[in-house]
Parts: C-alpha cells; structure tokens; sequence
C-alpha cells in the first residue's frame, strides 16, 4: 500500500537485473503468485530512484542524473544488487566533481553523436543566421520596431543582424545579441515564459535585458550555454567553463558568469560556474598556505 508499481519485462530483468528476475521466479514458484502480480523487493525506495534504477536496467545508461539522486542511487544498487548501477553512479559522481559538463548538465554518459549535436548547435549560435528576436544586453536603444511588423511573423534575420550593427536611437554603442526564439525556449526556463507566455516580449522584435546590467562576454556565454550544454574550449569567448583537464577561468569572469545563469535560469552552468570558484578559493588558499610556511621557514 502506497507504493507506485512499475511494469517491467522479465527478459530485460532476467538480462540486466538477475536479483529482480530471480525473485520473481521465486515468488511464482514458492509463493504461488499469478503473472502479472506484484514483484516486492525488499527495501523501499523513492518512485523517482526506482524509476532511473529501472532506466539504467532498459538502456544502460540514466538520460538526466543529478547530485540529489546519487545517494538513493548508490543505496538502491547495493541493497538490491543491480548489477553496474553504483560504478556508473560513482564515475558520474567523480566527472561531476571534476567539472565536467556531461555530468553537470545530466546527460548521462554522452557519446560521439552527443558531442556532435552539441558542436552543431554551438555553431547556430555562433553563426547568428536565421535568428528572429534580439537581445539587449548593454548600450543605448535599439531603432523603433515597426508596431505591425512586431505583432505579426518574426523578424526576418537579416533585419535583426542589421538592428544589431545599428548604433543605439541615443547614438550610445548598443551591445545585441540575435538568438532564436525556439532554441532560447527549449534551452532556459526564463526565456519559456518571457517569449512563449503572456508577456509582451512574445511578440517583440528586441527584448530588454539591459536592467539586469549583466557583463555582455558573459551573457554571451551564457546564452551559448543555453544552445550548447557544454561551454568548452571552443565557446564564442574563447573561454571554456567545461575544459577538461583543469580550471582555466578568471574567477571574476565566472561570477558573471554565474550571475548570468542565474537570470536565465541555466542550472548546469551555474554548477559549471560554481564548481570552478570553488577550485580557485582552494587553489587560492593552498597558495597562501605554502605561502605562509614559506615564510615561516625564511
């Protein structure tokens, strides 16, 4: 009572989960159970922990994994021996705490054909064709919208590059970035409900980011972040929260950074972010421990 079943296949269990097919068996034989009845499996866990377990089981591999979810993972595979689940939990676990932003992001174990889907959409960002919505980060305002133009289609591309280029309607430089609705939407939970709600952004042409005062390598980053769930070396600044092999970033540039992921809602990159602050106060405070007993030596 109270527990959510799960319908499974006992080839799949009797391949991937051998304790699971065997206490069916049991039960079915021993316990007189009817097929189809419910397989009870000791311990109790949380439906969302039986449900990746069960997911790990099918495909080998857990789609969106995050850091609440390693505990009750890790108890799960060893209470109820489902073979591989705690060594991929633990290798998750460890590219996570090095920084690395196929754990970070939740995409599982990734692959060749993850990697180039994401290379693929860090070029549409890059290329800034085909996009239909500006976004104000800095600067003075942008050139009077055409009120029709505004209500109906989206804007053609080449408009919003040549919005973009134009100086600011006070003569300020104006910074811009062009972007894509759809992407922006599917990627960041803050643009889902400024341009696919009921605000008027919806319908806008150019929307006004400029009171958030966000660093606007930064907001670029982030953005890009939103097309690629993966800022490595080759992001648009030449900056890469993700790189492997080593915390490369100038700690006042992530904490603008983060405070852009925090506007936009991008949960992985602020962990990206996060997790490399964390490496520079500790590469900072060693130094000034070795530092110190430097001196102390002296």
């Amino acid at each position: 009572p109270g527990r959510a079943p799960f319908p499974a296949h006992l080839a799949i269990l009797a391949a991937g989960w051998p304790r699971a097919a065997a206490a069916r068996a049991m039960q079915a034989r021993f316990g007189g159970a009817e097929p189809g009845a419910p397989l009870e499996l000791g311990p109790s866990f949380p439906a969302e922990t039986v449900a990746k377990a069960l997911e790990f089981v099918y495909t080998g591999d857990i789609a969106r994994l995050s850091l609440p979810a390693v505990r009750p993972l890790t108890a799960l595979a060893e209470a109820l021996r489902v073979p591989g689940l705690g060594a991929y939990v633990a290798a998750w676990r460890e590219r996570h705490r090095k920084g690395q932003g196929d754990a970070l992001c939740g995409a599982g174990e990734g692959g060749a054909g993850a990697d180039a889907l994401l290379e693929a959409a860090g070029r549409v960002f890059d290329a800034e064709e085909h996009c239909d919505v500006l976004l104000l980060i800095a600067g003075g305002d942008p050139p009077p919208e055409d009120p029709e133009e505004a209500q109906g289609a989206p804007a053609a591309s080449a408009a919003v590059a040549d919005s973009a280029a134009a100086p600011g309607a006070r003569g300020e430089p104006m910074v811009a970035i062009p972007c894509h609705r759809a992407v922006l939407c599917a990627g960041s939970a803050y643009f889902r409900t400024l341009l696919a709600g009921h605000f008027a952004d919806r319908f806008a042409r150019h929307v006004d980011l400029r009171p958030y005062a966000l660093e606007p390598e930064a907001a670029r980053h982030a953005l890009r972040f939103a097309y690629c769930p993966d800022p490595g070396p080759g992001g648009r600044a030449g900056k890469g929260l993700a790189a492997r092999g080593g915390l490369e970033e100038d700690p006042g540039f992530c904490a603008e950074v983060l405070r852009a992921a925090a506007v936009f809602c991008l949960d992985g990159l602020k962990q990206l972010c996060e997790v490399s602050l964390i490496g520079h106060a500790v590469e900072a405070a060693a130094a000034a421990g070795a530092g110190g007993t430097a001196s102390a030596d002296g």
